[in-house]
């Protein structure tokens, strides 16, 4: 959730001043994108982009996230230039939150829902890429589908959705909470009927764990500004070692002009899940199981609701429409769910022009 900033203007200008040694701060503005405070700043004359972290952040998290960043770019990965303080640290404290400083990148940012058909393959090659860079290294930070998979946190999600519905009754008379308390009702209805089946469970606990980025989607790449190819990969603060199709499925769906309405052109995503495929094998589990994940992970979420309903944030009114998207993509996925499997797990032996299987790399 994004918090309020620990900084104002004037403590923004002491200690760029003070920690990087710049003359003159010019104009400061916020961006506003994604959970953490962004701010673009000009310092004698260039362009940068300061990230002050959530309160949950420590620095190590953001000491692994230069290492992280290094290595891709090593991997020929585009991605963000951290700028070093003066005492040559990555990052700095401040008022219990960690900032760094970026280097500004001139590029367009695309919306979610808005990438041509070659933006789509082209997202694909890179997460397969950054995964395949990122088996280099061992992250402590996992996101385990069998934590996802127990009584107890089908429960916790359940609860959550309650005290959500018990606040929407509190507006009875208001439209948007109305609106509000039928999603959320849609959602715990469907992770009832979701936690009976337990074949699917069962099978969801087989499906691949890799290093990946966490938060992979066209809300943050920077684009040349004919937004013909890919400039940066940001915001490599969150990766950690979780179930690969999640995020293959996932940045397809913020990506493709035909998933605004929350749904899923199956042809389409066979062709971003084949173009990934040419470097990272994925199983058969991995590819049936694929629309089972994100079904599992979306219904658990509140995100959007919650920042709407329990703690109203700054951007409230931007998350809330992500969250009605992500319930009109829960009710396409619970009814179509059974079919897409089965094509996506065609592909698993797929052969190339002259007639051989193709070989890619297989996680170990």
């Amino acid at each position: 959730m994004l918090e309020k900033s620990v900084l104002t203007d004037e403590h923004l200008k002491k200690e760029l001043m003070k920690r990087y040694g710049f003359k003159k701060i010019g104009e400061i503005s916020k961006i506003l994108k994604g959970n953490a405070n962004i701010f673009k700043i000009k310092c004698d004359g260039e362009d940068y982009v300061l990230k002050e972290y959530q309160s949950s952040y420590n620095l190590k998290d953001i000491i692994n996230e230069e290492h992280i960043t290094n290595l891709l770019k090593e991997n020929g990965i585009p991605t963000a230039e951290i700028i070093l303080c003066l005492n040559l640290d990555y990052a700095w404290e401040y008022n219990g939150r960690i900032c760094i400083l970026q280097k500004f990148i001139d590029g367009v940012v695309m919306s979610s829902f808005s990438g041509s058909y070659s933006a789509m393959m082209e997202s694909a090659y890179y997460l397969s890429k950054i995964n395949l860079a990122l088996q280099k290294i061992k992250l402590n930070k996992e996101d385990n589908i069998s934590d996802w998979l127990t009584p107890e946190s089908f429960l916790k999600a359940e609860q959550n959705y309650n005290k959500i519905i018990e606040e929407c009754d509190k507006h009875d008379m208001d439209f948007m909470f109305k609106k509000i308390k039928g999603d959320i009702l849609i959602k715990k209805n469907l992770l009832e009927e979701f936690a009976k089946n337990k074949t699917i469970i069962h099978l969801l606990a087989g499906v691949t764990h890799m290093n990946s980025h966490g938060d992979y989607s066209v809300m943050q790449f920077i684009y040349e500004n004919d937004k013909s190819k890919i400039k940066a990969i940001l915001d490599l603060s969150v990766v950690a070692k979780l179930p690969v199709v999640w995020e293959v499925i996932r940045s397809y769906s913020y990506i493709d002009p035909k998933c605004k309405d929350g749904k899923i052109d199956i042809k389409n995503l066979l062709a971003y899940v084949r173009e990934y495929m040419k470097t990272i094998k994925l199983s058969k589990i991995d590819l049936s199981m694929m629309p089972y994940v994100y079904l599992l992970q979306l219904l658990k979420s509140a995100y959007g609701y919650s920042q709407y309903v329990l703690y109203p944030s700054e951007n409230k009114e931007q998350l809330i429409e992500f969250a009605f998207w992500r319930t009109e993509m829960c009710k396409w996925l619970a009814s179509n769910a059974e079919e897409l499997s089965k094509e996506l797990k065609l592909l698993d032996k797929k052969k190339n022009k002259r007639g051989e299987y193709i070989k890619q790399f297989k996680v170990n």
